[in-house]
């Protein structure tokens, strides 16, 4: 029990709330509320963790199966590039990394070229396709692509002159894309190299 002594109030012309009394006692009741205390059982914590553990690790095997999963769509990944600067007379070579299901992709590579320069001009052979040659199937494996200057890698037919004596001409910046089509006529998504500087001096 806590006692609280509190001073008696002294009216000024009126009369004073506790008449007589210039002090009096006020007695409180502190009451405590008491709380239900659970214990904390790590035994069933512990088992949850598990169990969302267990569950985690499932799905991610199921993605990871999923992805290394064979397709009837081929599909190509871009492995390795001979360089971003090709010099005049030069030629490009590229890597890709295929997968197919039937592995029937002895047909056709197609290849697109995309001139980037700020200057707009007419331009050639920004689409060809490359005979894919036969070999024994086999669902992964590697193809290697070579393109020649003059055939395949020049793109301005024009190239602007920027001045000078000799004159100077601007070089293509391009980018590569490549899509394989498989002998059952499907097609797989496209792959583009990084930008490509192709000198026209």
């Amino acid at each position: 029990m806590t006692v609280l002594k509190m001073k008696g109030f002294e009216g000024q012309g009126r009369k004073t709330l506790f008449p007589g009394s210039k002090n009096f006692m006020l007695k409180f009741t502190v009451h405590i509320p008491k709380f239900r205390v659970y214990p904390l059982h790590l035994y069933l914590i512990n088992l949850s963790m598990r169990r969302y553990l267990l569950i985690a690790t499932a799905l991610i095997l199921v993605v990871a199966c999923g992805k290394d999963k064979l397709a009837t769509k081929p599909s190509i990944k871009l492995k390795s590039t001979s360089g971003s600067f090709i010099p005049s007379g030069g030629g490009f070579s590229a890597e890709l990394e295929f997968a197919d299901k039937e592995g029937d992709i002895s047909n056709t590579l197609f290849i697109q070229k995309i001139r980037t320069n700020k200057k707009v001009v007419p331009t050639i052979r920004d689409t060809f396709s490359l005979e894919v040659a036969e070999f024994n199937r086999t669902s992964r494996g590697n193809l290697r692509i070579n393109l020649s200057y003059q055939n395949h890698l020049v793109s301005a037919i024009n190239p602007p002159n920027l001045g000078g004596n000799p004159p100077v001409y601007e070089d293509d910046s391009l980018i590569i894309r490549f899509v394989l089509r498989d002998l059952g006529g499907n097609v797989s998504d496209t792959v583009s190299t990084s930008a490509i500087v192709v000198s026209r001096n």
